[in-house]
């Protein structure tokens, strides 16, 4: 980290998941950023997004899962790998990547990263920033783990859990389906897919 102001909180991105990494290097990884004492950090598994030559490489290697299209797939989730990984299997890479940020956001590691007297914890404001965001991720992280994509996925959620058991059928949701936290926005696009028919 030459160069790198060391008064400056940092907010560290690692992607997990090429080709080169096993799940030794990805917890090595971990291990580094905890060293480091990053106000925030973010762990996150390698997507190939559609457009991009990753996904192109994917998709020519038959390496893509959900179809190829996971950002539309029923079983896909957050959090979950959406290709084969070479060295390590596609639910391993998740549960790496799921562990790599619970990892960070122990309360032991935010209360050791918030002794960083030279970044998290220079001055009140450093501090007062520090621990307005850290207990908001620890949350957060758990939340979205395995959370359906979109506003589809809602619906499809929202669907299973109040429909009757023994209601097998195709069910087209009205406005009163969707769930009160979607808000007025949400709901005018579901009236207007359900006067074109959607």
């Amino acid at each position: 980290m030459n160069g790198v102001n060391p008064s400056i909180m940092l907010w560290a991105a690692f992607l997990l998941g090429y080709d080169h990494e096993t799940a030794e290097s990805i917890r090595e990884t971990v291990d580094w950023a905890l060293s480091k004492k990053f106000a925030f950090a973010a762990f996150n598994v390698l997507t190939p997004y559609p457009g991009t030559a990753f996904y192109e490489r994917m998709k020519a290697e038959g390496r893509l899962l959900y179809d190829g299209r996971w950002w539309l797939h029923d079983d896909y989730r957050f959090g979950y790998a959406a290709f084969r990984p070479k060295c390590i299997s596609p639910d391993e890479l998740s549960e790496l990547g799921f562990r790599a940020r619970v990892r960070h956001n122990t309360i032991f590691q935010i209360l050791r990263r918030a002794t960083d007297f030279k970044t998290n914890a220079k001055d009140l404001w450093s501090l007062f920033t520090f621990f307005a965001y850290n207990p908001i991720f620890r949350v957060e992280l758990h939340k979205k783990f395995e959370m359906m994509l979109g506003y589809r996925g809602l619906e499809r959620e929202f669907s299973k859990r109040h429909q009757p058991a023994v209601l097998k059928t195709f069910h087209k949701p009205c406005v009163a389906d969707i769930p009160a936290g979607l808000g007025a926005a949400n709901s005018e696009l579901k009236i207007n897919e359900n006067r074109k028919g959607l």
